[in-house]
């Protein structure tokens, strides 16, 4: 452990040795109540924390290492000896010296070997004078004192506690969903007889499953999202943006840049009136995706400015940054809305394995019915006409139609439950619709996203028909 290599140079080096020991163990002496009040702060907050998630015993362990970890350390200090230099630089500066000893311990620092002698001889004469134990006492300080008491006691605290079973409630272990308080270590087996059988573990993997699905989505493709499908809302109220709108609405991309490039191509062709037309809905659109997605709304903006002021080159190039910025951002739209498919599945298949009929409402992409809770795809009763709902309202979170009739019956007359099976045939199970008080919801799983809302209107007036 010593540096006995540097010691034994020469005669200086060897009676700095004796020295060195007594400076090194005093330097520990002094440093090891701060240490040893540091240890115990440690064992104390890792015991505590660990008695919330462990047995008593394997807390009470926790410290116990954390302490034998704190005392190798002060060991292994005093046995350690610093270079020879830095010991004769110490000496020099505690009896003031003036670098006689450091300059003794040099390499090579004289080549005329009569005054290294002379060196050697002064510094000879000086280590032989010096007193290291009044120099270097073994003695605390009353500072040095007041920590170690304060670490003792803490430390001594916490085992008293631990071991006689007195754990605040708020300290319980958590075993599942059950709270379990610690008690003496000779109680601990009949505290673990006691607990509830644990959570299904296929639960726990799902949940964390879910929770590691939600992590991975991006927020700003969130944010773009929802500026695509309020855009989409106001484009569709125009008859010559109309097929950009639909393929907005229907969550891919691709589409939706290809019919913005086709709207580009065809712009020299367009009356003023349609310019006109294209200059309202894009300047709607970009009001309504401020809040979501600045960039996008500026080039929404950018759009209708070009169109207003009648400039087709100007328009064709903004609507071809637009259809960039459409592209760039959908892909990572598209991985969104991949991830929050996996997610709905998980989520119920975590409803199955709970044992419930139906993800709560509290799982992301529920939608609650107002009239029955027996249908898990059930449409929300709204006011007005189905061209002016958001995409959210008409359709469900799996992308299927999901309010088909809207307009509130007058008072007084019964309302009337359809079928899915009315609207074509289907080899999906299909699932009843219900009544609710001034409409009817009719929720279908197997009717796509993308269909076009001309076609609607049309589904409306069957149903208003029947």
């Amino acid at each position: 452990m010593y540096r006995r290599s540097e010691y034994s140079v020469g005669p200086v080096e060897q009676r700095l040795l004796r020295l060195a020991k007594r400076w090194q163990r005093y330097r520990t002496f002094q440093t090891a109540p701060r240490v040893i009040l540091l240890i115990s702060a440690l064992s104390v907050g890792l015991g505590v924390f660990a008695a919330a998630f462990i047995p008593t015993a394997l807390s009470i362990l926790v410290t116990v290492l954390i302490i034998t970890f704190g005392g190798l350390t002060l060991t292994a200090r005093l046995l350690v000896v610093p270079p020879v230099w830095e010991v004769a630089l110490a000496y020099d500066r505690y009896l003031h010296l003036k670098e006689r000893l450091s300059t003794a311990v040099a390499p090579d620092l004289h080549e005329d070997p009569e005054i290294r002698k002379l060196q050697q001889n002064d510094a000879i004469r000086v280590l032989e004078a010096v007193d290291a134990s009044n120099l270097f006492p073994y003695a605390f300080q009353d500072r040095e004192k007041i920590f170690l008491v304060i670490a003792a006691g803490a430390l001594g605290g916490w085992l008293l506690v631990v071991v006689l079973g007195l754990v605040p409630s708020k300290f319980a272990l958590h075993v599942g969903t059950d709270l379990v308080v610690p008690g003496p270590m000779g109680s601990v087996g009949q505290a673990q007889n006691e607990r509830r059988p644990p959570v299904d573990p296929r639960i726990e993997q799902l949940r964390y499953a879910i929770s590691e699905l939600r992590q991975q989505r991006d927020p700003r493709a969130v944010e773009a999202g929802a500026a695509f499908q309020a855009t989409s809302e106001s484009l569709r109220l125009t008859s010559e943006g109309r097929h950009v709108g639909r393929a907005l609405a229907s969550g891919d991309f691709r589409p939706a840049v290809e019919a913005i490039q086709d709207l580009a191509s065809q712009a020299s062709g367009l009356t003023r009136a349609s310019q006109e037309n294209l200059a309202e809905g894009f300047r709607q659109a970009a009001q309504k995706a401020k809040t979501h997605d600045s960039d996008f709304s500026a080039r929404l903006e950018s759009v209708a400015d070009a169109f207003e002021r009648g400039r087709v080159g100007d328009a064709r190039s903004a609507m071809g940054d637009l259809a960039s910025k459409l592209k760039a951002m959908g892909v990572a739209v598209e991985t969104n809305n991949q991830i929050d498919g996996k997610v709905r599945d998980l989520e119920r298949q975590l409803a199955a394995a709970i044992g419930t009929s139906k993800v709560s409402g509290s799982l992301v992409g529920s939608v609650a019915g107002k009239g029955s809770s027996s249908s898990d795809s059930g449409g929300t009763l709204v006011e007005g006409d189905i061209e002016a709902l958001s995409s959210k309202e008409r359709l469900s979170v799996d992308g299927r139609l999901e309010v088909v009739r809207i307009d509130p019956s007058p008072k007084g007359i019964e309302s009337k439950s359809y079928r899915l099976n009315d609207v074509g045939t289907s080899d999906i199970r299909q699932q009843e619709s219900y009544a609710v008080d001034g409409g009817v919801a009719v929720g279908r799983r197997d009717f796509s996203r993308v269909t076009p809302i001309d076609f609607l209107p049309t589904i409306y007036r069957y149903f208003s028909s029947t």
